[in-house]
């Protein structure tokens, strides 16, 4: 493993979905060393606790806020006492990652040419909605013959669309007169079956009895979630380990927020094997989903687990 230098910063290198860039400005607070949301927002003049949790708490912003991403990155190097020319480079590589970021998920241009493909999805939309509803009204849910019907029905439309002269799918009336014809069929098809048997009584919501139900971590054969379970540093194969809820995170080479990344972990479901202690908290072995280094294996902060920690039942790592 080759060990960051401490007084080296984390930066955003290769993030492309906002998921990362937040993963990894999670880092660099843990490599400022904040306890906590206020004591971050009070290192830097303008910064709130509310900005802070509306960029890097459970219920951020889908896009981050670009000011308040760039107070979080000053805020993090003054903590750790670094000059305002290393501040303000810092920030402008921060910067260039979330115009990047922004580039990469905005929406392509729609291609030209594609006005029957337009008409063909919304003309079969009215048919479709309908054929739903009078399911749903009739209890046909559980009738695999009336959603063969409505789907019979779209398949057929959308082929008369596809074969027409285009003017004729895009101009209104004719697209009105066929889709209001293939809405009278599938009502007709779907009130001429029988309707099926009512649906079972649900379960009690746990939320009306008035106790949560958080996500559990289970205990999980390592395969398909690992393709190959051999650990290159803790000389053992894994055979299970526990699948909790996560964030995105970078996975670290060691337990240690200095260390290398090894990777990122970018599913909502991972699976980690054992666990360490350290002084900043919990840190746990798993496999990154992109390979940095090490084939991606490497360790997780807690802080990136939504699940009571140490994670019950997972053992110490060895060594």
């Amino acid at each position: 493993m080759t060990p960051v230098r401490l007084d080296t910063p984390p930066r955003p290198d290769g993030v492309t979905t906002w998921d990362e860039y937040v993963a990894a400005l999670r880092t660099l607070r843990l490599w400022a060393g904040a306890r906590g949301d206020a004591e971050l927002a009070a290192a830097a003049p303008g910064l709130t606790v509310a900005a802070v949790r509306g960029v890097l708490g459970d219920h951020r912003r889908a896009v981050p806020d670009r000011r308040a991403a760039e107070l979080i990155v000053r805020a993090c190097l003054l903590l750790r006492e670094r000059p305002e020319d290393e501040i303000a480079a810092e920030q402008r590589v921060w910067r260039a990652a979330w115009d990047g970021v922004l580039t990469a998920t905005r929406r392509p241009a729609r291609p030209a040419g594609n006005g029957r493909v337009t008409a063909i999805a919304a003309g079969v939309l009215l048919p479709a909605a309908t054929g739903v509803v009078v399911n749903l009204a009739t209890s046909n849910t559980g009738n695999w013959r009336a959603w063969g019907a409505v789907a019979l029905v779209l398949v057929a439309h959308a082929a008369l669309l596809a074969v027409v002269p285009a003017r004729w799918a895009r101009e209104p009336l004719p697209a009105a007169l066929a889709s209001a014809l293939a809405v009278a069929v599938t009502v007709g098809l779907v009130l001429a079956l029988p309707a099926g048997p009512p649906p079972p009584a649900p379960e009690p919501d746990a939320r009306a009895t008035g106790r949560a139900t958080p996500a559990p971590c289970l205990r999980e054969p390592v395969r398909p979630k690992i393709i190959r379970p051999d650990d290159p540093d803790l000389g053992r194969t894994w055979a299970d380990g526990y699948v909790c809820p996560n964030h995105p995170a970078p996975v670290h080479l060691g337990p240690d927020v200095t260390t290398a990344r090894a990777g990122l972990l970018k599913t909502t479901r991972s699976i980690f094997l054992c666990t360490v202690s350290r002084r900043d908290g919990y840190w746990y072995r798993t496999v990154a989903d992109t390979d940095d280094a090490n084939n991606g294996w490497g360790y997780v902060a807690q802080a990136y687990i939504t699940s009571p920690h140490p994670i019950p039942g997972l053992p110490a790592c060895p060594g």
